[in-house]
């Protein structure tokens, strides 16, 4: 299982990536889990036309394998050079027979392991880049594109895109990845539509669907809004069986025979969904309040709003009756809602829950026969109580019914901005005081030697960046832009230890090496 550092521009530079990789060298659990880092997004133009410009993007050291270069472009000549000449360059693959970089490096083989493609940026100067737009919308000749480096390339291929411009193109964006997953080694997905930004929740059905249909040589990283490491365990290890061998095609009854319960009493939730489903019980609809507050709320059976079953939050649930009642606004009547809500309902049915849906106008326009078709559906039951002893109980015992597919998990998670400030949580390590404060002094002197390196090869630059074995602190020129640079990292590992905003305060405008040292030794003391 692949543990992944999200690139994020201006954060995951080469002394990032440096004191992530000696954390989890100390404290990983490498027996399960691989971690992979990728450098900052790099300009394939920018490094053809001039490289000193934004080479430094890749500079990495040897103790930081396996590194993916992660590459965006403009112009498709650039791209192909740019992807050629960095395989030459610093390809680790052995089986490349020309990798040997230019100029007497010795430790050649400790470059890049992957080189990645990265389609997915929502920022609005990206997006208003014609090659970028034809990226994701002329996906033919995107394809193209992908098929070429494919044949090019002797080094691990991999893409990281989102799944689609918006809702409505999320389907063309499966076929397009399904076709994609046979040209490369790993697809690395984020959550997200193009328009959606980093609003809203992940799509978990795409992710699922995608691993279903795609090549099975070809690795799935899942890139969402992992906060802590015990959430990318959950992911890895729980959250991601639930669709281990769900065919979306398939019938209910022959979905349940295949599908993992755990028990029948307590439905299985996505924890990472909870405070967005207090948001939205804060923030209700207008149809959701009428019914609430002028019929659900009077009757006397518990009633639970916005309820978070599986990956999803049903508007309403019913525990003593298993019902779940949905209200469907405007947005779900179109081809990419409806079939997301079919195969919603399916998963809830496949719970042996009923799933009652009406839509806005139901409620406003035939409230009565709503509340008289749901109280018909509370009514108790006789044969309701006969559910789940018998069929659905097998499900829930994990009986013979079960697949070997249940101990399916995705290929990884990638981690992004809970990562700044605490490179700790790749591990289940909790840092003291003490190694927080001793973490942040060696990140400031990595990211001033690393300057320093930088500064002096640019004159005799000839292709190609590592870092030597050992580090100098030198310039007071090179500390004071430095230091500058530090500050962001610096004001996210004190980010809520007491006293942390009158210190911010305090360092903001130092531009001296010693005096930020001192300064933060006397904060930690």
């Amino acid at each position: 299982m692949i543990l992944g550092l999200a690139p994020m521009d201006w954060f995951t530079d080469c002394a990032f990536r440096q004191i992530t990789k000696e954390i989890f060298e100390q404290y990983g659990e490498k027996e399960t889990y691989e971690l992979h880092l990728r450098t900052e997004f790099m300009n394939a133009d920018g490094y053809i036309i001039n490289p000193l410009g934004v080479v430094k993007h890749l500079l990495t050291s040897k103790e930081q394998s396996p590194v993916i270069a992660q590459i965006f472009w403009a112009n498709e000549d650039m791209l192909i050079k740019c992807f050629t000449d960095i395989q030459n360059k610093y390809s680790t693959n052995w089986k490349l027979k020309t990798c040997l970089p230019v100029g007497k490096v010795e430790n050649w083989k400790f470059f890049f392991s992957w080189i990645e493609l990265n389609m997915g940026c929502p920022a609005r100067n990206v997006m208003n880049t014609w090659w970028w737009s034809a990226l994701l919308k002329e996906r033919t000749q995107t394809l193209a594109i992908i098929k070429k480096l494919s044949w090019l390339m002797n080094m691990p291929l991999s893409i990281k895109t989102r799944t689609g411009i918006d809702e409505h193109d999320q389907k063309e964006q499966m076929k397009f990845l399904v076709e994609v997953s046979n040209h490369v080694n790993m697809i690395t997905i984020h959550g997200r539509t193009i328009k959606q930004g980093y609003s809203w929740d992940g799509n978990w059905d795409f992710i699922y669907k995608l691993k279903k249909l795609c090549n099975p040589k070809c690795k799935i990283i899942w890139n969402w809004w992992i906060k802590s490491y015990e959430q990318a365990c959950n992911y890895a290890k729980w959250i991601y069986t639930r669709y281990s061998d769900f065919d979306f095609h398939e019938s209910t009854d022959h979905i349940k025979k295949r599908w993992l319960i755990t028990d029948w009493k307590y439905l299985p939730y996505n924890p990472l969904l909870q405070e967005r489903a207090k948001e939205l019980r804060r923030h209700t609809t207008l149809a959701e309040k009428k019914i609430w507050n002028e019929y659900l709320k009077f009757l006397d059976i518990n009633i639970l709003r916005q309820k978070v079953i599986d990956h999803y939050i049903v508007d309403f649930y019913i525990p003593s009756r298993r019902l779940v009642i949905e209200i469907d606004g405007d947005t779900h009547f179109n081809e990419e809602a409806e079939w997301y809500d079919e195969t919603r309902t399916k998963i809830l049915e496949a719970y042996g829950l009923e799933v009652f849906r009406i839509t806005n106008d139901d409620v406003y326009k035939n409230f009565e026969w709503v509340c008289t078709t749901i109280e018909n559906k509370i009514t108790p039951n006789p044969s309701l109580a006969k559910r789940g002893t018998t069929e659905t109980a097998s499900f829930a015992k994990g009986g013979a019914e079960r697949s070997e597919a249940e101990d399916f998990i995705l290929d990884g998670i990638m981690i992004g901005q809970a990562a700044i400030g605490n490179p700790w949580i790749f591990t289940p390590h909790i840092p003291s005081r003490e190694e927080i404060r001793d973490t942040i002094l060696k990140h400031l002197d990595y990211m001033i030697s690393y300057e320093n390196f930088f500064q002096e090869q640019k004159s005799n630059y000839t292709g190609i960046l590592m870092m030597p074995d050992h580090l100098t602190i030198d310039t007071k020129d090179i500390q004071a832009i430095t230091l500058a640079e530090f500050r962001k990292h610096l004001f996210q590992y004190v980010k809520g230890i007491p006293w942390s905003k009158e210190f911010k305060q305090r360092v903001s405008t130092i531009v001296e090496y010693k005096t930020l040292v001192e300064e933060i030794q006397k904060f930690f003391e």
